[in-house]
C-alpha cells in the first residue's frame, strides 16, 4: 500500500497511510533482513498444505520494492524537514522585522 499512487480517491483512509509510513521505518531493517536470509529460495516453489497453486518466492524483487519504498518516505521525510526549517525561518524572519519596527 505504501507503494501504490495515492489520489484524492483513495480506500485508504489518511490516519491508516500515517501509520504505516511511521512504522515502515521502524520494522525495515527486519523486513530487509527477512528478505536477504530467504533471498535463496528466489524462484523456488511455494508449498501449499493444500495443494493449491501457488507462485514462486521472489525475494529478491520484494527487496528491491522495499528498498524503493525507503527512498521515497525517505526523500519525503526530508522534504518535510526542509519544509518546517523554511516555515520556522520566516517566522523568525517576521519575528526580528516586528521587534525592529
Amino acid at each position: 500500500m505504501l507503494e501504490g499512487n495515492f489520489s484524492l480517491n483513495s480506500k485508504c483512509p489518511d490516519a491508516l497511510r500515517d501509520v504505516m509510513e511511521k512504522s515502515f521505518p521502524e520494522f525495515y531493517e527486519y523486513y530487509e533482513s527477512t528478505c536477504k536470509s530467504n533471498q535463496h529460495l528466489s524462484g523456488q516453489p511455494m508449498q501449499d498444505p493444500f495443494g493449491e497453486r501457488r507462485p514462486n518466492f521472489d525475494y529478491t524483487t520484494q527487496l528491491r520494492r522495499l528498498q524503493q519504498i525507503k527512498r521515497k518516505l525517505d526523500a519525503k521525510a526530508q522534504a518535510e524537514k526542509s519544509s518546517e526549517g523554511e516555515t520556522s525561518s520566516e517566522d523568525n524572519s517576521e519575528h526580528d522585522n516586528k521587534l525592529q519596527s
